[in-house]
């Protein structure tokens, strides 16, 4: 089994269904045993006792594990960096036996076939006591994870000034991937692992591996295949982890994936959040001072949630960095499934309630949605980016303002009220403090004039290596056709920190295209020896060495040969570490209509401007921004992973929520397409920029229409009092 490469003519192979995703290809290993993993039917419970035996009559199965048969060694499953905060909130073992949640994991059955998994729990007979539960309707009262603050607090309201003040909840919402996450592990001989996941982080994978289960990192290979949508909830390691363990006892490959009703009870969520935005504006609109006070529900483990408290304190701040910024972020455990990372990071929920109390302010100084966003954008110098002399920000906004004023929406369906919203949001390219964001690149020139580019990164769908590779032929002068993009392969490169914060084309395209051309450079150099021509009177061009004039001397192919023959090789790499934070910037505009009987709210049309450095590749531009919108809009309106009262939890997208093609708004897409210093070619981070600022945008919209503000989402799960017809 290998991953498939990247590069042009994959986007064509995935429409036509013939791309190979991990799951397609396990149709490959016969031989591998499946894992089913017997998971709690209670919010709390303890497993007193089940019967191995009887479940071994059944000829399909191998072998059965508890908690007992495994290390209890505690680890945070979050596939990140290595932090103080994960190492404080290790709080997980692979398998437990007094679970926190619903689809929390207690036994692991190993069969020869899949199908065979309904029984072979049945005769299993798991025997369970049910235990007291915190459900998020507790989320004031529940056991304190932690909490961060400002240095310095809020403070009194200064002469002057008029404070603005916006509470909004968001609800957990689950990824909905189409493949859920998938593992095969194959045991090797001399006792190592080949581990192929659909995972997004391959490096922290191996490292967690190697930590929980003593295995010697070298012998760990963990190889990494695109997965079939990420979007932070396949930065999470436990399947990885649990075949990591029984693949060697029992000398046998072994594999798991999770469909969607298994990923709705045992995946990890978008942290649910209640967040109070205070907004401090002078008599001109221009703020003096923000305040974030927020509380999140971490569900039954710690994960992600540390990272995501500390960006949520920044949202607002990285926007507006002009006014005082002061916070208070908690965090509670309940036993609901666990929040984990998700597209945006603690942007959308911060942004939700801010993003109103900007708009309460530009109502009461007079100013239309544009140009208080563009009265508070500065342009400003965070931790090394470059400053000009105007903001991104403000070009951005005038630009959305300059495209909606030509837009002309569908008329207001009869019976309803019309609203328009606005909203903003900047997200960094890089994972930020205090992390070196760094990856790793070897670029290789093949006998046959071919290229191969060797990146630790991740292309989790966003059409990263795939860019990547067009960053890299035409620093060659190649076709790019003739550039294949291998990615995420722990024995073929040096670690990187994995597909999220919209890092990968910013920090992987730097370090690609710093390759490309000491490969460039060597390519002349070696042409020069062979030739016997000065190197400055030669460059390269469609595959070949050519003259100043443009006349071809040799092909690359014959180049390469060349050198192999007299003991040399064309390989480079390059490991780039981010010197600088840049932001990209988004600004979201939408008319929806308000059903006055029913509050509810529907769409049609929206706007969305981005900021994204150099466009290098239009289609996965575009391709982003219309996901990660789709995405904010269906969480705006109606997704909602829901504990009920009894302890059950979603078991369909049905139950869950999501937006179909005939309930989305015609979106208008225009980019700022100008360059970033620094960034690859121009570019810079896309991934997360189009989600944060929707809920907000609609939630303004409802407030243009109505007069009343949305005290949370799903909106169209919220009660609306309608004031004004």
């Amino acid at each position: 089994m290998r991953p498939e490469h990247h590069g042009e003519g994959e986007r064509a192979r995935k429409a036509t269904g013939t791309w190979l995703f991990l799951t397609d290809q396990l149709a490959t290993r016969p031989d591998a045993w499946f894992v089913h993993i017997v998971r709690s039917p209670y919010p709390a419970a303890t497993l007193d006792s089940f019967d191995t035996e009887l479940a071994m009559t059944h000829p399909a199965v191998r072998a059965v594990f508890s908690a007992d048969d495994l290390p209890d060694t505690k680890y945070n499953s979050a596939a990140a960096p290595p932090a103080a905060v994960l190492s404080a909130t290790a709080d997980q073992t692979v398998l437990t036996s007094s679970p926190r949640h619903v689809g929390d994991g207690c036994v692991a059955i190993v069969l020869t076939e899949p199908e065979a998994a309904v029984e072979a729990e049945r005769l299993l007979g798991c025997r369970w006591t049910p235990g007291e539960w915190t459900g998020a309707s507790d989320l004031t009262t529940a056991r304190r994870l932690g909490a961060i603050r400002s240095k310095e607090p809020l403070g009194d309201l200064p002469a002057g000034d008029q404070e603005f003040r916006v509470t909004a909840a968001t609800s957990a919402v689950e990824h909905l991937c189409l493949e859920g996450p998938v593992c095969l592990v194959d045991p090797l001989p001399g006792g190592g692992l080949d581990i192929h996941t659909n995972c997004q982080a391959p490096s922290d994978v191996r490292r967690l591996i190697a930590d929980v289960t003593g295995v010697a990192m070298p012998t760990i290979r963990v190889i990494k295949h695109q997965e079939g949508g990420g979007f932070g909830g396949k930065q999470e390691v436990f399947e990885e982890l649990l075949l990591a363990l029984l693949a060697p006892r029992l000398n046998h490959p072994l594999w798991t994936m999770r469909d969607i009703r298994t990923t709705l009870r045992a995946g990890r969520t978008r942290h649910q959040a209640r967040v109070t935005a205070t907004v401090r504006a002078d008599g001109e609109g221009r703020f003096t001072a923000i305040d974030t006070e927020a509380e999140l529900n971490s569900g039954a483990y710690a994960s992600h949630v540390g990272h995501v408290m500390g960006d949520l304190s920044t949202a607002a701040r990285l926007l507006y960095p002009g006014p005082s910024s002061h916070f208070r972020i908690g965090a509670r455990f309940t036993n609901q499934i666990p929040g984990g990372a998700f597209r945006g990071y603690g942007a959308p929920q911060a942004l939700l309630a801010f993003e109103q109390a900007v708009d309460d302010v530009a109502r009461a100084r007079g100013l239309s949605p544009f140009e208080i966003r563009r009265r508070n954008a500065v342009s400003h110098e965070l931790l090394g980016n470059p400053t000009g002399p105007e903001s991104r920000l403000r070009l951005l906004v005038d630009l959305a303002e300059t495209r909606w004023q030509r837009t002309t929406p569908p008329p207001p369906a009869p019976g309803t009220l019309r609203g328009v919203g606005v909203a903003a949001c900047a997200m960094l390219s890089t994972t930020g403090v205090p992390v070196p964001d760094a990856t790793m690149t070897l670029v290789r020139l093949n006998e046959d004039g071919t290229v191969e580019v060797l990146t630790g990164s991740c292309d989790c769908g966003t059409g990263s290596s795939a860019t990547i590779g067009r960053l890299v032929a035409g620093e060659l002068g190649l076709a790019a056709e003739r550039v294949h993009v291998r990615e995420g392969d722990t024995a073929l490169v040096v670690t990187d920190l994995g597909s999220f914060a919209q890092r990968t084309l910013y920090v992987a395209g730097t370090s690609a295209l710093r390759a490309a051309k000491a490969l460039r450079a060597n390519v002349i150099t070696a042409a020069s020896r062979q030739l016997g021509l000065p190197a400055d009177d030669l460059s390269l061009a469609a595959g070949d060495v050519v003259a100043s004039d443009g006349t071809p001397l040799r092909t690359l192919a014959s180049v390469a040969r060349q050198e192999t023959v007299d003991g040399r090789s064309l390989v480079v790499t390059d490991a780039a570490d981010a010197s600088v934070l840049p932001l990209s910037y988004a600004v979201t505009v939408i008319a929806v209509d308000v059903n006055p009987g029913n509050g509810d709210v529907h769409p049609r049309h929206a706007l969305l401007a981005a900021d994204c450095g150099t466009v290098i590749n239009a289609v996965a531009v575009r391709g982003q921004l219309e996901g990660a919108f789709v995405q904010g809009l269906s969480a705006a309106l109606v997704e909602r992973w829901q504990m009920d009262d009894t302890g059950a939890v979603p078991t369909s997208l049905a139950e869950h929520g999501s937006l179909g093609p005939q309930s989305l708004p015609e979106l208008d897409i225009v980019l700022l397409d100008q360059p970033e210093p620094g960034g690859p070619g121009g570019a810079k981070g896309v991934g997360e920029l189009g989600l944060p600022p929707v809920a907000a945008a609609v939630a303004n919209a409802v407030f243009d229409a109505t007069g009343r503000r949305v005290s949370g989402i799903p909106v169209q799960r919220c009660e609306l009092a309608v004031s004004r017809a």
